[in-house]
């Protein structure tokens, strides 16, 4: 299976990912190694150059509940959406 060439979507999930990223008052850096990913690959997500594989936006959203003293586990109740329906909110809820 090919991966999407929608631009539009694309576009739109870099916009909410350097959103999210700057409401959370974190560098590039700083959620790169939350997620345990490089930090150009998110800024390539963040100019849409890059498209976000499901694992690495379930990455993101656990990336929320982590803390240097607990790992995040995604049974954690904190891992979960608040008010949000999709896992990527859980980054920001």
């Amino acid at each position: 299976m090919r991966p999407s060439k929608n631009q539009e979507l694309i576009q739109a999930m870099a916009v909410e990912i350097k959103a999210r990223r700057r409401a959370l008052e974190l560098s590039q850096e700083d959620l790169a190694g939350r997620c345990e990913l490089d930090r150009p690959y998110i800024s390539l997500m963040e100019v849409a150059r890059k498209q976000p594989t499901i694992s690495v936006l379930l990455r993101l959203a656990i990336s929320r509940s982590a803390t240097l003293d607990r790992p995040p586990m995604i049974g954690d109740v904190s891992f979960w959406p608040r008010r949000c329906g999709n896992a990527f909110d859980a980054q920001i809820c």
